[in-house]
């Protein structure tokens, strides 16, 4: 019996087939094109919107499945196309469907339901192959491979949505991502949390001047940010928020493990704060005479706050 923790329910879902180990194309085939013929779907054991085709032969998958998740959702976020950001917000949905081998790699990657939009079927394929390889399956799993569907949702209506789906419309909410962030970094207790504005330092910068860094940094989210404030907050509604997200600069300066950890209840607005950070992905290298293994941040949003919201 399949094993879940609720970061399982982020963001999508696949049934795989077993396939022979294949590189996976860079563009999604037209739908109904298959590499291999994917599992019964009357063999799924649904976990939210994961479905996991394979008997798992009693081995907790929970941890294993969040990680790669986590991975598949920032790939994902990091190339969707304008046609779903605000204001456009387009519709759509994508299925797609492939094995985990053993070693990690996928195969027989198939398109089994398309959006009708060339550009976000992509860019859900893209969520999958970016994410290839996988870290090796479980070695207590003495199957030949995991089969897995993936459900990608493009600003969905709520009907449209199974139970906890996050979507390309609002990012995951805290209660949906796992206490530590991707690639197995351990952000710091927020008591050690030093503030820059909106910003919070997590990290013990070793007496690092990340002064001139960080303004940097913070200019480029700024602009990001202020390009997709959605009309809600703009005049004359001029609608009142925060959002929270927190992740790390590794020291190639890539960003990792992001996490909605404060929600404004919008997903307008909240979408509009992941955009700024995922925009800002890659930020420029650390700086050279840092030597931790990485910069975690916490970064705030506010729309049209009271002075009273604000901190000092």
């Amino acid at each position: 019996m399949l094993k879940t923790s609720g970061a399982i329910l982020l963001l999508l879902a696949l049934p795989m087939c077993f396939a022979q180990q294949s590189a996976q194309p860079a563009h999604p085939p037209a739908e109904g094109s298959r590499v291999a013929s994917p599992a019964s779907t009357a063999t799924a054991q649904v976990q939210g919107n994961l479905e996991v085709l394979t008997d798992t032969q009693g081995v907790d998958f929970g941890p294993y499945l969040s990680k790669l998740l986590n991975a598949v959702r920032e790939n994902w976020y990091a190339v969707i196309p304008e046609a779903a950001r605000p204001p456009l917000l387009k519709q759509g949905s994508v299925t797609i469907q492939f094995v985990i081998l053993p070693d990690g790699k996928f195969a027989g990657m198939v398109m089994a339901a398309t959006s009708r939009d060339a550009s976000l079927d992509r860019a859900a394929w893209h969520g999958i192959t970016a994410s290839d390889p996988a870290a090796p399956l479980p070695k207590e799993f003495h199957g030949p491979n995991l089969s897995l569907r993936f459900h990608f949702y493009y600003n969905p209506q709520k009907p449209d949505l199974p139970e906890q789906t996050p979507s390309a419309k609002s990012p995951p909410t805290p209660e949906q991502l796992p206490s530590s962030s991707h690639q197995g970094t351990q952000l710091p207790s927020s008591n050690s949390a030093r503030f820059q504005g909106n910003l919070e330092v997590l990290t013990n910068t070793q007496g690092v001047d990340f002064g001139p860094y960080l303004s940097n940094f913070l200019k480029t989210v700024r602009a990001n940010w202020y390009a997709v404030i959605p009309e809600a907050a703009r005049q004359p509604l001029l609608k009142q928020g925060s959002v929270s997200i927190q992740f790390v600069i590794l020291p190639n300066g890539k960003i990792s493990g992001m996490m909605l950890v404060g929600t404004s209840g919008d997903d307008s607005l909240d979408h509009a704060a992941w955009y700024a950070i995922t925009a800002s992905d890659p930020a420029a290298p650390l700086p050279k005479e840092f030597h931790g293994p990485n910069l975690a941040l916490r970064f705030h949003f506010y729309y049209n706050p009271q002075k009273s919201d604000l901190p000092e």
